[in-house]
Parts: structure tokens; C-alpha cells; sequence
């Protein structure tokens, strides 16, 4: 089972950018009315947001649960970088097919761009999720240590002191700073004169922050409970599923187990007389557990509505 509305999200935005790049490279602007030009422009530039957007929401439904012991913060931590090293190979192998197809990427370019210090056409997006995936376990800390508010606080601090940043002086063109130099604290900051083919790193992690938000809506972690965690498999991500069952004591379909992973109580070892069927399932312990995770579960499992009530039902 996936869950429908994040997949739906993600299709569009690959479908966006897929599309944008077919249209900047069979050169059908001059063939497309202005205003029709300017609307599909506009909706070519929803998919990078939608991108980052869906990444914060991943980190809050998926990697934030499993952010509790020193452990399970060391493996996601690894998993997490693991996942940037890979995001970076994949950019460098691109960078290097340009360099074998295109005569502008020289070798001095091409290993400037390969560490950030320049632009390539269409895998910008890689860039920003190696740098990102590599921060994700500090704003996993941030998160678990200082709750979700204040980050959001930051994310709208610096969008309101943009035109203060903005009027800084240029690291290339008025402190002299190297041109690769000035195109990396470009990609860093997001502010300068240069040109940035994709999204820099703390604008990006705003959208981040909006997208930690989004995974904070009741819909996303109740329809995770009524499918029995099998939405975050089906999002690529076997174990943080296999974890997540385990916490709400959910067999793989979807049934609720007796005990969770602590294993039966004894008050369901107990004698039964003949014929009675087995004990009704203690839910609540699971969800007081869950709630531990999230202030957002703590609510749910408060109302009549939480994951004990919707585990009963099915």
C-alpha cells in the first residue's frame, strides 16, 4: 500500500521537469504563444519545490519516528549519508558525460563542478540532495531536540531578511573572490550576482522545513496506521515499514499483534476457558509508545479517533 497523495505529488513534479527539459531542448518556445509560454514556464517550476518539499515530508514521517535511541540515530545517520554519497556519485557521472559529449566542460570545469563549484543543465537537483542528505541528521537533531517551531521560525527569519542579504556585497564581483568561489557561497547562501542553475542549499532547506510540516498532518500518519506501515515500503524504505510495524505491533497485512515486539503480557498468557477464542488485542500500550514520538501522535491517541480506535476497527 502507498500512500496516494504523496505519489500523485511526485509523478507531477517528475512530469514537470521531464517536460521542461524536452521543451528547452526541442526549442518550442518560439513555436508556443507568449501567455501559453509563460503558464507552462510557471508550472515547469513547481517540480523543483515539489521535490524538496516531499524530501522534509519524508524526514518527518519516515526518519523522525526512528530518530529515538543513540543506536537507531547512528543508522539513520549512516543511511542518510549513504544516500548523499550515492546522490553525488550519480552528479558526477553526469557532470562527466558532459565532459565527454560537450567541448565547453573542460576538465577544470568539470572537477570545479563536480565539487559544487559550477552549473550543469539538468542535474542540479542531485547537487542539492547530497548536500542536504549529508545535513538531513542535523536537522533530525535539531528537530528532536528543540521541536518543529523553531525551525520554522528560522526558515520565515531568513526569508524576511532577504533584502537585507541581498544587499551584501557580491563575493565575486565586488570582493574580487575567485568566480568558483563566488558560484559555491552562490549555491550555499542563494544570494549574489551570479547565475544559479538550481535551488541553493538554505533556500532549499526552508522548503525542507515546509515539507517537516506537511508530514505533520493527522492524514499521513493515520492512513500509515490503517495500512499497517505498509506505506513507507512502498515509499522505498523496508526498514524504517518493518520498524514502524513493530512499534504499533502490526503483523505484515496489516493485524495487530498482542504485545507488539514486547511479546505477549501476561495477562493474555492467562487461563481461558475452553472455546473463548484469543484475548482481545491490548492496544493501548503501542500507541502510548507511538506517542512518545510525536506531539502529533500524542493528540491522535488522545481523541477517539487515534491509532488504538483504528486499529480496533479493522
Amino acid at each position: 500500500m502507498r500512500i496516494i497523495g504523496l505519489d500523485a505529488a511526485r509523478s507531477l513534479a517528475i512530469v514537470l521537469a521531464m517536460s521542461s527539459h524536452v521543451y528547452v531542448e526541442a526549442g518550442l518556445q518560439p513555436h508556443v504563444p507568449d501567455q501559453l509560454s509563460q503558464i507552462m514556464r510557471l508550472a515547469f517550476q513547481i517540480a523543483t519545490p515539489t521535490f524538496i518539499l516531499l524530501f522534509g515530508t519524508m524526514l518527518e514521517v519516515i526518519y523522525q519516528p526512528r530518530w529515538t535511541s543513540t543506536a537507531a540515530r547512528r543508522q539513520v545517520a549512516g543511511h542518510l549519508v549513504s544516500r548523499a554519497l550515492q546522490c553525488w556519485a550519480l552528479y558526477a557521472i553526469s557532470i562527466f558525460a558532459l565532459f565527454l559529449s560537450h567541448d565547453q566542460y573542460s576538465l577544470r570545469f568539470s572537477i570545479g563542478t563536480m565539487l559544487f563549484m559550477g552549473n550543469s543543465p539538468y542535474t542540479e537537483i542531485l547537487k542539492f540532495y547530497a548536500v542536504v542528505l549529508a545535513l538531513a541528521s542535523v536537522l533530525l537533531w535539531l528537530r528532536a531536540r528543540l521541536g518543529l517551531w523553531p525551525l520554522v521560525v528560522a526558515a520565515l527569519a531568513y526569508h524576511a531578511a532577504w533584502p537585507l542579504l541581498t544587499a551584501l556585497p557580491d563575493a565575486h564581483h565586488d570582493l574580487g573572490a575567485p568566480l568558483a568561489v563566488g558560484r559555491l557561497i552562490m549555491f550555499a547562501t542563494g544570494f549574489g550576482g551570479l547565475q544559479l542553475a538550481g535551488p541553493s542549499i538554505l533556500h532549499g532547506l526552508t522548503l525542507v522545513v515546509a515539507g517537516q510540516c506537511l508530514g505533520q498532518h493527522p492524514s499521513l500518519p493515520g492512513r500509515l496506521l490503517a495500512q499497517g506501515a505498509g506505506g513507507l515500503a512502498g515509499m522505498g524504505d523496508p526498514a524504517a515499514a518493518g520498524d514502524l510495524r513493530d512499534e504499533l505491533g502490526l503483523r505484515p497485512g496489516g493485524a495487530p499483534v498482542a504485545g507488539g515486539r514486547d511479546g505477549p503480557r501476561p495477562s493474555e498468557t492467562a487461563h481461558r476457558p475452553h472455546g473463548t477464542g484469543p484475548p482481545e488485542p491490548d492496544l493501548a500500550p503501542p500507541a502510548r509508545r507511538l506517542s512518545a514520538i510525536s506531539p502529533s501522535w500524542r493528540r491522535w491517541a488522545a481523541s477517539g479517533s487515534g491509532p488504538a480506535a483504528g486499529l480496533r476497527a479493522r
